[in-house]
Formats: structure tokens, sequence, C-alpha cells
């Protein structure tokens, strides 16, 4: 059985214990207080600010300039690489319409932002005489304003798309599709009538009609008429019917009586 001295002398240990453990935790958290202080402090520092655009790198650009692309992230300076959320960056790039991905991240030494962008490839020129626009494959449109500061895309698109709206976004990328290796070369698409999808080729004027289900045959068929074609001299045709894929007709240019042209001189 332990002594009375044996209990105090026990006490007086736990005491000692208690109080050591106190000054463990008051010295920890002063330890942790003062770290947090001292980063705190050191993410303030001036190094840490994302302060111009020359802080920015772009990556992965070919078509767009580097300056562009850092003007439509909207970042305010100075900016504290430390407070960057490059989600809304992400957001403002991706809103534009060349930008096809982005991809925006930070990296501390030094401070940047690093900006890693896909762009879309312009495949066709919308005409137009205040606000020409280009196509990708995709059915994008792409104002060619963006354009305007790059030395990158100095010569347009050699196919024009006329009269496109967002609702033709389908059968464009239907019909684009069709197109890598079409014998017949077609210069224009035009979209002006509704009901009557008119292509400018190197046969002359087709029309194709409205009907996309069956555009697939429908050119099919004007290549079989390519390839068979040479009884009818290419600047006698007025246009190539394939509204009716069955029964594809060539209506001729009238003819002019050389005759009555020399009489009426």
């Amino acid at each position: 059985m332990a002594t009375s001295n044996q209990l105090k002398e026990r006490r007086n240990q736990l005491k000692s214990q208690r109080r050591q453990k106190v000054w463990q935790s008051i010295a920890r958290f002063a330890c942790i207080t003062a770290m947090a202080a001292g980063l705190s402090w050191a993410m303030s520092l001036p190094y840490w600010s994302i302060a111009s655009a020359d802080q920015i790198e772009v990556r992965g650009n070919h078509l767009l300039s580097a300056e562009l692309i850092r003007n439509c992230l909207k970042v305010s300076y100075p900016k504290s690489i430390w407070r960057l959320s490059t989600s809304p960056l992400t957001a403002n790039l991706a809103a534009i319409p060349p930008i096809a991905s982005v991809e925006v991240s930070r990296q501390l030494l030094p401070p940047k932002i690093i900006v890693t962008v896909a762009e879309r490839q312009p495949v066709a020129l919308i005409p137009a005489p205040r606000n020409p626009s280009y196509l990708d494959d995709r059915g994008v449109v792409i104002p060619l304003s963006y354009y305007s500061r790059t030395p990158f895309f100095p010569q347009s698109p050699p196919l024009k798309v006329i009269g496109y709206q967002n609702q033709y976004q389908t059968s464009w990328q239907k019909l684009y599709s069709l197109l890598g290796n079409f014998p017949v070369k077609i210069s224009s698409v035009n979209w002006q009538e509704p009901s009557n999808l008119v292509l400018d080729t190197s046969l002359g004027k087709v029309y194709l009609g409205a009907n996309d289900n069956l555009l697939v045959k429908k050119l099919n068929t004007l290549a079989r008429i390519a390839q068979v074609n040479g009884k009818v001299a290419t600047k006698d045709i007025l246009y190539v019917d394939l509204r009716n894929p069955d029964s594809p007709s060539i209506q001729l240019k009238p003819k002019v009586d050389k005759i009555k042209e020399k009489e009426s001189i």
C-alpha cells in the first residue's frame, strides 16, 4: 500500500507533466502562428504578384496573337499568384470563337500564368461587306477581326460559304466531311435559298435541294457525272440539277444565234 509521501510525489509528477504539456501546446501554437504570419507576409510580397502581361506565357497559338489571348484573359493587375483563380480565366478564353479548348495554370517559381490553347482551324470564308468571318469544320463562325493583328494567317481559305446560319451547322459538318477527297472542285457553298443548297463547282452550278438525308447520294451522283462528262463542255453548262439524285439533269446555257447576233450588230 502506497504511503502518503508516495501519493504526494505522484501528484506532483502528474502536475509537472500537465504543466509541461500546457507549455508544449503554447509553444506549438506560437510556432504555428509565427509560421502562418511569416507565410502570409511572404505571400504579400510583390514578388508573388502577376504585375503585367509579360508574366503570362501563351502556348499552342499559331493563328492568334499572344497579345489578343492575354487581353481576352481579362486579368486585373497586379494580382497575387496565390489568390488567382484559373477558372474564370479559362472561361473567358473558352468563350471566344477561335479557341477550341484552353488550359490555364499557375507557376510559382518564377510567378507566371501559363495559357495553353488549341485553336479552331478556319476552312472557309463567309464573305460580307462589313463583317467577314471564317468558318471551321464544326460550323463555328469566327469573326475575321480576331486575326487582324496576327502575322500567321495571311491568306483566306479558298472555299466560300454564302448565306450561312447556325441552323445549317449540322448540314455543314456533314457536307465538309465529304469534301476531303471529292473529285469535283468546289469553290463556294450557297445557302441563300433555304430550299436549294447551291454549289459552285468546276462543272458549274450544282443544285442540291434541301434534303440532307440524300446529301451523300447527291454528291456521289455528282462525282459520277464528272467522271463520265465528256460530251458537254463545262462552259456550256448552266447548272447541274441533283435535287432528285435518282433523276439528275444538266441544264445547258441557251445558244446564241450567230446570224441574228451579226444582224443586230
